[in-house]
């Protein structure tokens, strides 16, 4: 709370930089495994479902949180992530 505007705006954006990773990370495994289900033919234990195409959802979601965390480490490396 006491430190100054640059060192926040640094380490807001470092923890920018941190969740891109992690989303990437998380988007990557589930194109991953999307593709294992659909390959292996998984199904639904109750309703006997493939289960892949629920899965198809999550990689795109992980994927726009990336460009957003991207985008938001970009504007606090520069300043500008802050409202007036």
């Amino acid at each position: 709370m006491h430190a100054s505007e640059r060192v926040r705006n640094t380490l807001d954006a470092v923890g920018g930089v941190l969740m891109a990773i992690a989303a990437a990370v998380l988007a990557w495994r589930s194109v991953i495994g999307t593709i294992d289900a659909y390959g292996t033919g998984e199904e639904s234990i109750i309703m006997g479902l493939p289960i892949w195409w629920s899965m198809t959802a999550f990689a795109p979601g992980f994927a726009l949180l990336t460009a957003v965390a991207l985008y938001t480490a970009w504007q606090d490396f520069r300043g500008e992530g802050k409202p007036a």
